[in-house]
């Protein structure tokens, strides 16, 4: 059912019950020239959100991982050393264990620790 307003604009009915496309000059369907460069614009958002998400996750994994490092003023290895072996320090343990550990530091000086001192 098709029915023609003053306009030149053409309402199609495909149930009867009202609902209706409003078209100019063609038809609503697949071969229709108004509806293939609708549905190259709708490819072309995918396929540029596709690529986006794709270059998101890529740059999240190419993200070195992180550093922390802890230091002690004042503190001889050896009483950290016997601190971890006796439990008291846990935490410290498992880092040494899981990550890495300096045996031998030397500091650079001069040091900052004066401005934190006060």
């Amino acid at each position: 059912m098709q029915a023609e307003s003053a306009k030149g604009w053409r309402f199609a009915s495909s149930d009867g019950r009202g609902s209706r496309a409003r078209t100019r000059g063609h038809k609503c369907d697949r071969t229709s020239p108004v509806w293939r460069k609708q549905r190259r614009i709708v490819l072309g958002l995918a396929i540029l959100m596709v690529s986006l998400l794709l270059a998101v996750a890529a740059s999240l994994q190419a993200q070195p991982p992180s550093l922390v490092m802890i230091s002690w003023d004042g503190a001889p290895d050896w009483v950290i050393d016997r601190l971890v072996e006796e439990g008291r320090l846990p935490t410290l343990g498992r880092i040494r264990k899981e990550g890495a550990c300096a045996e031998y530091v030397v500091p650079s000086f001069p040091t900052k620790n004066r401005r934190c001192a006060g």
